[in-house]
């Protein structure tokens, strides 16, 4: 999951989280949510849990961890995790490692070939 601001002209910058998916050979963009009517501690938020700031071992059994945070004194802070969006985040991984490994693959195939 990605957070990503689109700078408009004449308003404020639309903060949107989009998805990334394959047609063939190109990666297409689609915007699975607008977040721009969000107050900015909540995109904050959403943000930490982007870069992975929570461990996922924090979670208990019913996927809720409650954390404090610098930027939010005096105020309880909860996550929750999602399986099944979890699971997809796998599945993606483990595609691009293995359309990298392909791409290495040629890379290591044509560099063999030239010195041959």
């Amino acid at each position: 999951m990605y957070i990503e601001k689109v700078p408009n002209r004449n308003s404020p910058p639309a903060v949107l989280r989009p998805d990334s998916y394959r047609e063939g050979d190109q990666v297409k963009k689609r915007t699975l949510a607008n977040l721009s009517k969000l107050p900015d501690d909540i995109i904050d938020n959403l943000k930490l849990a982007e870069v992975e700031a929570i461990q996922l071992g924090l979670f208990d059994q019913v996927n809720l961890v409650e954390f404090e945070s610098e930027d939010y004194p005096d105020e309880r802070l909860i996550a929750c995790r999602n399986p099944l969006i979890a699971q997809k985040n796998q599945q993606q991984r483990e595609a691009l490692l293995e359309a990298s490994e392909k791409e290495l693959d040629l890379i290591v195939q044509a560099t063999q070939s030239e010195c041959d």
